[in-house]
């Protein structure tokens, strides 16, 4: 073997007793809390999961999924959409 590997394996074992050294003065017992997490999660226990587009056109200038909305109201509207929502994803479509 040459003096390479000798000098890795080497390495290895000085940090494998640096590790048993810290985990053999650390006091015994465990420190932290419990914690009780469901066994399962329903989607109905997310939040709102429907699709958002908004909808950019010439015709009509802005629809919030299928519905007319002025640019105004938008930022608000969208506000009230996303306050509980864990993903915030929007899709915005336009005409060219």
């Amino acid at each position: 073997m040459s003096a390479k590997g000798e000098y890795l394996s080497g390495a290895g074992f000085a940090g494998l007793f640096l590790l048993l050294t810290v985990i053999a003065t650390l006091p015994p017992g465990s420190s932290g809390f419990l914690v009780h997490l469901p066994r399962s999660i329903s989607p109905e226990d997310c939040g709102d999961s429907r699709t958002i587009v908004v909808h950019v056109s010439n015709a009509n200038p802005v629809r919030l999924n299928s519905e007319p909305i002025t640019k105004a109201t938008l930022g608000e509207r969208l506000t009230k959409i996303y306050r509980l929502r864990a993903e915030r994803v929007l899709f915005v479509g336009a005409d060219p």
